[in-house]
């Protein structure tokens, strides 16, 4: 019985001080739900840095006003289309991963010769089907208005040709299409690799000519070097920043010509170390500097303490600091 009332006292003292605490738990809650809406969708060892690259980068959101880059006023749909329409409009497009089909839908209206949206989830497909099917009535509408008759089923036959989306995971489901420009847009290099290197691979395929990406911001590095390795060349990247958060588009053609050795600075910065003007390419690189500080120094304490496994990532994070702090002096001049 002694036992049972002290039990009881205790856990009447907890809830008195869970009650007491519920203003403080309350606001640590939601400190800790407004960082983590940051870092969602990161890997864990990218957690870090790409918070204070919001941090470090403004004390506000990045608005418009802020960006005195032309470029970076773009947001990303519409660098990810424009890349994706220089080789012109008689191009065939499939869009991976298309979600609600907004980016489709846009290259539709741009006049491309064949869109194809793809996603494995049953509901995006019927969505960006609705979507479509809203798009062709305002088309009508905005056409042929005050004529009756059948205008969205006129619509449909124009159309069914030009743009579809279909379930399916990855390229798996284009066997029969002859792709010119395959997008890949809002997520990680890792799936994208998966869907890249399996199925239909678009290494080998004779018609795929470009890839359009936009992948995580702090996942570039090997991401780089990947694409490189699987006879993929960079030709252009662009640093867009959107709801305060920073993304990378790149543009991708078959590499054709002698071998090269790619730089550090290639790994870490890519194309964007030519906008050499560019205010936010500069937080940019201020972020992975401080990055690779960071990850030097735990690799270090590692070292004294005879754990580190293995001593060249210490030598390419050390090279990698040395590198963007050269970048970032010659800058300065």
């Amino acid at each position: 019985m002694r036992e049972r009332m002290m039990m009881m006292m205790t856990v009447r003292s907890a809830m008195t001080k869970l009650t007491s605490s519920s203003s403080t738990t309350t606001t640590t809650t939601n400190n800790t739900k407004r960082t983590m809406m940051w870092c969602l969708s990161s890997r864990p060892s990218l957690v870090l840095q790409r918070r204070r690259f919001k941090l470090e980068t403004t004390t506000t959101r990045w608005d418009d006003a802020d960006i005195n880059d032309e470029c970076e006023k773009h947001n990303r749909a519409e660098t990810i289309v424009n890349y994706a329409l220089e080789s012109g409009k008689d191009v065939v497009v499939a869009d991976v991963g298309c979600g609600h089909g907004q980016m489709s839908l846009l290259l539709h209206s741009r006049g491309v010769k064949r869109v194809i949206g793809i996603d494995k989830s049953q509901n995006e497909v019927n969505y960006a089907n609705e979507c479509l099917r809203s798009f062709r009535r305002k088309s009508t509408s905005a056409s042929e208005s005050g004529e009756s008759g059948d205008d969205d089923d006129d619509e449909h036959q124009k159309t069914k040709n030009k743009i579809e989306f279909r379930i399916g995971d990855g390229l798996e489901s284009v066997t029969e299409e002859n792709v010119d420009v395959v997008i890949f847009a809002g997520m990680g290099t890792k799936l994208i690799r998966k869907l890249l290197s399996r199925g239909r691979s678009v290494e080998t395929s004779s018609s795929v000519r470009t890839l359009v990406i936009n992948p995580p911001a702090g996942e570039l590095v090997e991401f780089r070097e990947w694409l490189w390795q699987n006879k993929w060349c960079i030709e252009k990247e662009s640093l867009i920043i959107e709801n305060a958060n920073a993304h990378v588009v790149m543009k991708c053609t078959k590499k054709t010509g002698e071998e090269k050795t790619l730089s550090v600075l290639d790994l870490w910065l890519g194309k964007l170390q030519e906008e050499k003007k560019s205010s936010n390419v500069k937080a940019y690189a201020i972020n992975r500097r401080e990055y690779a500080k960071e990850r030097m120094g735990v690799l270090e304490g590692l070292q004294s303490e005879g754990r580190l496994r293995d001593e060249r990532e210490l030598e390419r994070y050390r090279n990698a600091y040395v590198a963007l702090a050269s970048w970032l002096e010659e800058e300065k001049t």
